[in-house]
């Protein structure tokens, strides 16, 4: 595989575009949202489905409605975009598969697929069937269901035996995906992109971007950053690592 040196920074958030105002939503992701229409079909999909169902509660930690916060949706917006930068500097233009760990309603591969991210076969993965019926729902629904597949699985007992290379893994349930068989067990040279938090009572935290690096050791890393977020109850960071096994 070609070597390839990158310079490795940390996002300057007052300078980025991707700088989101606590009080004021950032408009260029929050156009990027309405302008493929990724809130109100993915929330359209979700009720079809919650309708059908009595497993799921308002009760749930993991909720319907907590998927699809602001925050989050500018999450996997900022990870489709440093992602598509990281494979142009690889010069790769297609990938074979990119797997979704903890793929929860499955918004990531929503927003890759929206992206019109340049993958075969979108793999979402999740232990829990309800979450994976409602990810199903929504690429049926949203008209990518031909190039995502779905699998009810704890990320630990993944061979990956679809990532030929090249291809990506993405986790961005880092914060509360126990063990780490998932990480160690992905194949040499395979892509991976990363996001986890500070300020969350959950399996795992950290407290900052260098601290969540450093426990996941890659051969190379492409890209790290952070941003300034908030769910509805607290502020946090948001972190993100994308390097080669």
């Amino acid at each position: 595989m070609m070597s390839i040196n990158f310079t490795v920074h940390t996002v300057n958030i007052d300078q980025s575009i991707w700088m989101i105002s606590l009080k004021n939503k950032n408009k260029k992701l929050m156009n990027e949202v309405k302008s493929t229409d990724l809130l109100s079909k993915s929330l359209k999909s979700c009720v079809k489905y919650l309708m059908r169902i009595t497993q799921i509660t308002e009760a749930s930690p993991l909720t319907v409605e907590g998927s699809f916060t602001p925050d989050l949706l500018i999450s996997k917006l900022w990870l489709w975009e440093e992602l598509s930068r990281v494979l142009d500097r690889l010069d790769i233009q297609q990938v074979n598969a990119v797997y979704v760990l903890g793929s929860w309603t499955g918004s990531v591969g929503m927003v890759l697929a929206a992206k019109h991210f340049p993958a075969d076969t979108i793999i979402n993965v999740d232990s829990d069937p309800n979450w994976i019926s409602m990810s199903q729902e929504i690429a049926q629904d949203m008209g990518f269901s031909d190039r995502t597949q779905h699998m009810i699985k704890d990320a630990n007992s993944i061979d990956y035996r679809q990532a030929r290379s090249p291809s990506v893994v993405i986790n961005t349930s880092t914060n509360d995906i126990v063990g780490r068989d998932w990480f160690d067990n992905i194949p040499p040279g395979t892509v991976v992109v990363l996001q986890g938090r500070d300020a969350t009572i959950t399996t795992q935290s950290w407290d900052s971007l260098s601290e969540f690096e450093s426990d996941w050791p890659m051969r190379q890393i492409l890209f790290r950053g952070q941003l300034p977020l908030q769910d509805p109850e607290t502020k946090y960071h948001r972190y993100m690592i994308i390097g080669q096994r």
